[in-house]
């Protein structure tokens, strides 16, 4: 509809309404990116501090796609053949983001690109491997599963961010009622998030390292997070 209003008279007008949309999206996603990159800007939120120019590079890279859409139709037009090949076109450019999606399987770091190496040239190079306050829906049916009479279970290194999805699961029945969070000595089981950012986080892994494991999730083998079993019995290992 924004479209039409601004090249009413056009299949695809790629003239001076094509170009002042575009130098308008440029200009907002400058404001944003410029706005939370000034000096004195709090470093805490990381990638959603920079949500809010998403939505204007979107909006580019769709114009940019129109006029390649265009010249292939120019230069295809007297074959009939451009609609075909704007399709191919189209796909090659979807292509390295639906890869990631399958590659990743929906993890939270798939932006990492080529150029950092992915996630494992991510994280060697010390960036972090997940964002803050993540939600993994499997970790309520991993718990349940093992604590079916209910237990306690511990969150580390960042208990403020994570614990507090156990108890909304709970709530929603999708945990026994007897699923409580606790310090690590009391706990049954503990969910380390890998985290490196923590200064106690080293610890940690050494600290659990040989506790057997219920669950882990890793992407390109670089883990995620933890489900550890301190009970003192074997439980199944599980990699997802």
């Amino acid at each position: 509809a924004v479209w039409r209003r601004l090249a009413p008279h056009s299949r695809l007008d790629l003239g001076a309404a094509h170009r002042r949309l575009g130098v308008f999206a440029l200009l907002a996603a400058a404001v944003q990116l410029v706005a939370v990159s000034l000096p004195g800007v709090p470093l805490y939120g990381g990638v959603k501090l920079f949500l809010p120019a998403f939505p204007f590079v979107a909006l580019l890279a769709g114009l940019a796609f129109a006029e390649v859409a265009d010249e292939v139709r120019r230069a295809t037009l007297a074959a009939r053949r451009h609609g075909a090949l704007v399709t191919v076109v189209a796909a090659a450019l979807l292509l390295p983001g639906a890869l990631g999606v399958v590659v990743y399987r929906g993890a939270w770091l798939s932006y990492y690109n080529e150029l950092a190496g992915g996630l494992r040239g991510a994280t060697a190079a010390g960036f972090e491997r997940q964002y803050y306050d993540l939600a993994y829906p499997e970790l309520a049916e991993l718990v349940a599963t093992t604590l079916p009479d209910g237990g306690a279970v511990a969150v580390l290194p960042n208990p403020k961010e994570y614990a507090p999805y156990l108890e909304r699961w709970r709530a929603l029945g999708r945990l026994p009622r007897g699923v409580r969070l606790a310090p690590v000595d009391e706990a049954d089981l503990v969910l380390l998030t890998h985290e490196r950012r923590w200064r106690d986080y080293p610890l940690l892994v050494a600290r659990f390292r040989d506790r057997p494991i219920v669950a882990t999730r890793a992407v390109n083998d670089v883990p995620l997070y933890t489900l550890y079993d301190l009970r003192g019995a074997q439980s199944p290992m599980q990699t997802r």
